[in-house]
């Protein structure tokens, strides 16, 4: 093999090699915009649940405020 057939061999190898790196750039950019959308998604379904939560754990101390006066009036009631 000559050193210009050597040389034609390496520049076929570094352009194939630089098609590939083009390629796993491009795979690797959108997979960060598909991550960075799940990301994005999930926090927003995370505020969704926080907030659903929040209004849970206020109607429950609503209900237990309601339910701790009724039972001082009934026993206030039961006293006298």
């Amino acid at each position: 093999m000559t050193i210009d057939e050597r040389l034609d061999r390496l520049t076929e190898r570094h352009e194939a090699l630089t098609l590939t790196v083009e390629n796993l750039e491009h795979a690797v950019d959108s997979l960060a915009a598909a991550v960075a959308a799940l990301a994005q998604g999930q926090a927003k379904a995370q505020a969704k649940l926080d907030k659903r939560m929040d209004s849970f754990l206020t109607a429950t101390l609503r209900i237990g405020a309601d339910f701790a006066a009724r039972l001082e009036k009934l026993e206030a009631e039961g006293n006298e």
